[in-house]
């Protein structure tokens, strides 16, 4: 009876050690959610950007901002996607974050602030990749130019039908150095459409095509239901 009582009280230390532990855990991932949640814009540079972030997890890999340039007309737009879940894919998002705020006049072309993104976070994201898609929208023209590097496709909604805007698409940031991209023809590109004038555009991440039914965890939303909704 005395082993049995010993045992028990040691099962219930480490018990009560476990849940403070995880209870510190908790209070970490509730402050990296919130410091996350300081890097997703409060405020858009146009009323007519509409925008919804919500993490499968309490911190994520998914990304957006926005950026006004020295002509008022113009507005950059990035929405990036890292692989994996939770806080490492959260801390490369930082990482993301903090490489744009020191691009300069980069951020006035597309491919060159993605080109200059992968030579800054290829190799330090422990096999992680980012998926990114940077525009410039010209509200005076209504063009838009941009560059992907392996983002879904976003569409372009118009009166009359539904679009994919693809044009050269390139690999995902921090998977390929831009020599051996250049080499094979990957570089990061510049691409350009016009506008109408009553048309929208759906830039999104992949958490939105890979949802599921809550009684049909096997069939995905994907493209194709994006697109039959979107029409």
């Amino acid at each position: 009876e005395e082993k049995v009582e010993e045992r028990t009280e040691e099962l219930n230390i480490k018990n009560r050690e476990l849940a403070e532990r995880n209870k510190i855990l908790e209070n970490d991932i509730a402050r990296a959610r919130a410091i996350q949640q300081k890097l997703i814009p409060e405020e858009y540079p146009s009323q007519k950007i509409a925008a919804l972030y919500h993490p499968m997890e309490k911190v994520g890999g998914d990304f957006f901002d926005f950026f006004l340039h020295d002509n008022p007309d113009l507005i950059g737009i990035l929405i990036s996607d890292v692989s994996g879940h939770g806080i490492p894919a959260a801390f490369i998002t930082s990482m993301l974050k903090t490489t744009i705020m020191q691009s300069g006049e980069l951020k006035n072309n597309p491919a060159e602030l993605l080109t200059y993104i992968n030579s800054i976070l290829f190799g330090k994201t422990d096999g992680n990749f980012i998926t990114a898609f940077y525009s410039i929208l010209n509200k005076k023209t209504n063009s838009m130019i941009y560059a992907n590097a392996g983002h879904n496709y976003p569409f372009l909604i118009k009166e009359q039908n539904v679009e994919e805007i693809k044009g050269k698409r390139s690999i995902p940031l921090a998977s390929m150095p831009n020599d051996f991209l250049k080499e094979m023809g990957k570089e990061y590109t510049n691409n350009e459409i016009s506008l109408p004038s009553t048309g929208k555009i759906l830039l999104y991440t992949d958490g939105l095509v890979e949802a599921t039914p809550m009684n049909d965890t096997e069939r995905m939303f994907d493209e194709n239901g994006l697109f039959d909704t979107l029409t």
